[in-house]
């Protein structure tokens, strides 16, 4: 796509978008709908309904609860990426239990993007079925519908319209679809539907959408080459974190192990000075010393690996005091 949409609100890094995070927080769990039906309207574009049955929220935006009222499937895409549209979007539309609204935008894309076998499976029942009229469709999906397949836990950007909260995915984190399959359904959609206006306000959210279960659990597509193997190297956080080491990102466990080493080098000192000396002073100090230590220690509301070592340090120190008072 090499056209310019006009007074379109465009999603780009130049100029930088504002940071944000607490005053753009979205999280998703969506349920299985319990069946697929698709129209298409004045074949501008596709309606999917989504209909489940649990009373939980599928979506939360700002602390706002919000319940899915469809999904469109539009060519072009309504938004501008780095000035031009892409191949198409598809927009998740949410009524809040404020009033307020929700859309969640994807973008579709011939060169970049994440493949999606739910959006691939509804498009060939589309094309199969060859859906031009206005009437409901079921659809015989070869597996569960569920829009959690469309929705990424990656960075997104974000602005608001009137009431109207947009989150938009990159192109990257987009879905990348055929140009058969593109071709093939831009057969059935032979007009174009308004786009979305510009706003000057564009924000970004680096960290995407946050997990309600309190785990950094992020579930998202990664590259793999042909034998499975992830091409992504984990961080040394995850590193720590998996192995259930000290997590040097963590500024209570950096003062820790901060403290341990000068510690042990202080101790070491102590203990040469005591060996020749006997120093009275220095025994009285290090037996104080330990005593307050133990205090903190208990005190503190440190996880279970840090409190092992700390005790494990607790002992060794206990074990020189009772050598230096010997």
């Amino acid at each position: 796509m090499s056209s310019i949409l006009t007074n379109t609100m465009n999603i780009t890094d130049n100029p930088l978008p504002t940071k944000c995070y607490e005053k753009c927080l979205y999280s998703f769990n969506y349920p299985n709908s319990n069946h697929c039906t698709v129209t298409n309207i004045d074949n501008q574009y596709f309606k999917l309904d989504y209909n489940y049955s649990t009373t939980n929220s599928p979506a939360t935006f700002n602390n706002i609860d919000y319940t899915v009222e469809k999904i469109c499937i539009y060519f072009p895409s309504l938004h501008n990426f780095n000035n031009s549209p892409v191949t198409g979007e598809i927009v998740i539309y949410h009524g809040g239990n404020d009033g307020t609204r929700l859309n969640v935008c994807i973008p579709l894309n011939l060169d970049g993007g994440i493949p999606c076998p739910l959006l691939n499976d509804i498009f060939n029942e589309i094309i199969n079925n060859q859906i031009t009229d206005s009437n409901p469709h079921d659809l015989s999906l070869d597996q569960d519908y569920n829009i959690n397949a469309f929705v990424k836990y990656a960075p997104y950007y974000y602005y608001l319209d009137n009431n109207t909260n947009f989150i938009v995915y990159g192109i990257n984190d987009g879905i990348l679809i055929t140009k058969d399959v593109y071709d093939s359904i831009k057969s059935l959609i032979t007009k174009t539907y308004q786009q979305f206006p510009y706003i000057s306000n564009l924000n970004y959210n680096e960290k995407g959408p946050y997990n309600t279960g309190g785990d950094e659990i992020y579930i998202d597509c990664q590259p793999v080459d042909e034998d499975g193997t992830l091409l992504i190297d984990k961080s040394n956080k995850d590193f720590y974190k998996n192995f259930g080491i000290i997590n040097p990102s963590n500024t209570v466990n950096i003062i820790l192990v901060s403290i341990f080493c000068a510690l042990l080098v202080f101790l070491l000192v102590i203990y040469i000075v005591s060996s020749f000396g006997n120093s009275t002073v220095s025994q009285s100090f290090m037996s104080n010393f330990v005593k307050q230590f133990n205090e903190n220690i208990t005190k503190s509301s440190l996880n279970t690996t840090n409190t092992i070592l700390s005790r494990g340090l607790i002992d060794g120190l206990d074990g020189i005091v009772k050598d230096l008072q010997k």
